[in-house]
Order: structure tokens, then sequence, then C-alpha cells
């Protein structure tokens, strides 16, 4: 039965099967089973009717990088770390670091951090250490810590702000 489902939503191009049924937001195609079970991942049903069971731990990974493709030939086996190096290597992973203000736990601006670096050098005047009366006025003027405060000025926190 899900062979035949399997067949009739499948436009075989030149190059790539691709899933004309469901697909998941991540754009991979999807069949439904059951009515209240998990969708089952079209290109891991491909495989399994092509190859047989799939190991636990596996995934099936893409050569041609196209999510809705189900062609057999463009499949292949590997596991998580696998999935993953293939997708570095292709260019497909992207890790996006939040830093400074485009972090969501912000609670300084780049300005705010220029401020803080000018006071910490200016309080220190020369001398081997901020004094700790000045350190403390200058975290509480920017609701941090005096941790915080010595971070930010010896660059080891927002270093992204010169």
């Amino acid at each position: 039965m899900i062979a035949d489902q399997l067949t009739t939503r499948i436009n075989k191009t030149p190059t790539c099967w691709i899933w004309i049924g469901t697909k998941n937001p991540n754009g991979y195609g999807t069949l439904h089973s059951g009515s209240f079970s998990r969708p089952l991942l079209a290109h891991r049903l491909v495989w399994e009717q092509v190859h047989g069971p799939i190991q636990k731990g596996f995934c099936v990974l893409h050569r041609c990088d196209v999510r809705a493709c189900v062609n057999p030939s463009h499949l292949f086996l590997g596991s998580q770390a696998d999935n993953i190096a293939d997708a570095k290597m292709k260019g497909r992973l992207r890790y996006k670091r939040h830093v400074g203000m485009t972090n969501g736990c912000a609670k300084i601006s780049d300005d705010d951090v220029r401020a803080i670096r000018g006071a910490y050098w200016a309080a220190r005047g020369g001398h081997k250490q901020v004094p700790s009366g000045k350190l403390l006025a200058i975290a509480k003027q920017h609701h941090l810590t005096v941790n915080m405060i010595q971070k930010i000025a010896k660059h080891e926190a927002w270093r992204h702000i010169e």
C-alpha cells in the first residue's frame, strides 16, 4: 500500500525524483500512514523500498541536496555526524552567532560597551587596577556586575566591539 502511495507522489525529472506530496516545514516529503501517527519521511520510505530497513541511528542523506528528492541513486546512509559533516562541507550549515545587541539576552548596547571601556581605563589612570569604589560605580551605572565590567574592559566580553 505504501509503495503505491509513493509512486503516485513522485515527479521523475531527468535528474531528481521530486516528491509532490505533502512536505514538512523543512521541505522534506512526508507521508501519513495513520490518523494519529507521526508522518513518515518520503526519502526514508523510498530507501527502505529499494534497499531494505535502515539500521537504528542512521540517517538517509542526499547527494543532490534537494530535500524533496527521493531518487534512490541520490540517497545514501550515514550517521548524524556524517549528516552534519556533509552539510558543512556543502556549505549548508552555517551557525549564526548572536553577539552583542543581536543576542536577545543583551542588557547593554554597543555604545554602552564603549562608555564602560572608556570609564574603566580612565578610572584606572595608569594604575595597575581600578579602585574598587570606582569599579563598583561603573557597574551600578550600567546595572552589571563588577566581574562583567572587567570582562568588557579587557575585551573578554563584547569582543566584536573595538
